[in-house]
């Protein structure tokens, strides 16, 4: 059964897939939605809707334009982070201050590099880890945390290496014997850090 933060985004979902649907300002949902009895529920949708001026404009609506509208709180998310500090024994606070560093809390993140959800996961780990929706958020936490928690004990419980791997990759840590000489990964392991001692 979904909890109430994974119905609404799966709600939202269903949301953009309809929009992404529609073919011109005449469309029937856009009538409803537009029509609502309550506009205060859907003026974030109109206010899209609104702006466009032709048919181009509506194929060309992207998904972002509504995943920004959704807004998560830093506590959003503290059931499934609980519970997976639990099952791999991590502290709840780090697993915490990663997925503040990672994605600032938004489900819908997805970096540049492809990295995506709460604790931006490449597909390609994502599918070692059993994550089958890279969105839902327990199954990413789940999926990130027990990464995590797999560099944790690769490098003997150092934190900076795990978080340096979790980060760049295991391999770079390896090769160059400790935390890679990245800027953007001394970045992640600084804030994380920060972020993990303002959440203990």
């Amino acid at each position: 059964m979904l909890t109430g933060i994974e119905n609404v985004i799966s709600r939202m979902h269903s949301i953009q897939k309809r929009i992404s649907d529609v073919t011109n300002l005449h469309n029937p949902y856009y009538k409803k939605v537009n029509n609502n009895k309550n506009p205060k529920k859907n003026i974030k949708i109109n206010t899209t809707l609104k702006k466009i001026n032709n048919k181009n404009d509506i194929k060309n609506i992207s998904s972002q334009s509504i995943k920004a509208n959704l807004k998560y709180g830093p506590e959003a998310f503290d059931k499934f982070i609980k519970n997976a500090a639990k099952k791999h024994n991590l502290p709840f606070a780090l697993i915490k201050a990663v997925i503040r560093q990672e994605s600032n809390f938004n489900p819908n993140a997805v970096s540049s590099k492809g990295a995506s959800g709460l604790m931006q996961l490449m597909p390609g780990t994502a599918k070692l880890l059993n994550v089958s929706s890279i969105f839902n958020p327990r199954q990413n936490i789940n999926g990130g945390s027990k990464y995590l928690k797999d560099m944790m004990l690769r490098y003997n419980g150092n934190l900076s290496k795990a978080l340096g791997a979790y980060n760049a990759g295991p391999e770079a840590v390896d090769k160059n014997n400790g935390v890679p000489n990245y800027k953007e990964t001394k970045d992640f392991i600084k804030k994380v850090l920060q972020y993990y001692s303002k959440f203990s």
